[in-house]
């Protein structure tokens, strides 16, 4: 019944339909990016402190690119994916440092 009166209310005003979906639209994309947001801090939080089997495990279950990188990132900088990888990434690593300095 209420629900039904706010879409009969919705109607009566042309342009409150369209505002209400486009809000509703925005609403989701940003709860979207928010809960991103959030795994991402999550896995940066707790990356330094996983064994290679943890980091195995968090390769199945965070499947963004973004996540990805920051395990595999992880994973260069113990040394899992072998020495050539490990220098690169600690001179990835030393290189944002400077810049981030720098700013």
């Amino acid at each position: 019944m209420i629900e039904q009166n706010c879409k009969d209310a919705i109607a009566t005003i042309p342009e409150l339909g369209k505002a209400v979906k486009e809000f509703v639209i925005e609403e989701k994309e940003r709860s979207e990016l928010v809960r991103k947001h959030n795994r991402l801090a999550k896995l940066r939080e707790h990356l330094p402190k996983m064994k290679p089997d943890e980091l195995r495990s968090a390769w199945k279950v965070y499947r963004d690119a973004d996540e990805r990188s920051l395990i595999q990132a992880q994973a260069a900088r113990i040394g899992l994916l072998g020495e050539e990888f490990k220098d690169a990434q600690l001179k990835i690593d030393e290189e944002a440092k400077l810049n981030h300095d720098n700013t």
